[in-house]
């Protein structure tokens, strides 16, 4: 008379924590893509901001109205007429093994060159 009652179990022990890992770096996967595009977006805002003629101080303000962690933003004009807008914010890695992979927090990055006058 065989006794397979807990093989299931078993299974289920050793699979649960592989399926948890791969469920929370998918999960911080898509928080980073989804700040990156967030960024992105925040780019052009800035860019027409800086086209009104705001000042640094103000389109960071601007920037970071409503925005829970910080968005830093650097600016650089070029002598070739154009303007480097790099846009960076930190994300909170939960991955246990990501987390010392990438590093925690996380730096997500975006830079956009535009010609720029001036």
């Amino acid at each position: 008379m065989k006794r397979n009652k807990g093989q299931a179990l078993v299974e289920f022990v050793l699979i649960l924590p592989v399926f948890l890992l791969l469920l929370l770096a998918i999960i911080d996967f898509a928080k980073i893509i989804s700040i990156k595009n967030s960024l992105e977006n925040k780019s052009n805002d800035a860019l027409t901001y800086l086209k009104e003629d705001k000042s640094y101080e103000e389109v960071k303000e601007l920037l970071n109205r409503n925005n829970a962690n910080e968005i830093d933003i650097s600016l650089n004009y070029g002598n070739d007429n154009y303007l480097t807008i790099e846009l960076s914010q930190k994300v909170e890695i939960f991955t246990p093994g990501l987390s010392s992979i990438l590093g925690t927090p996380y730096q997500v990055k975006v830079e956009r060159i535009t010609p720029y006058e001036k």
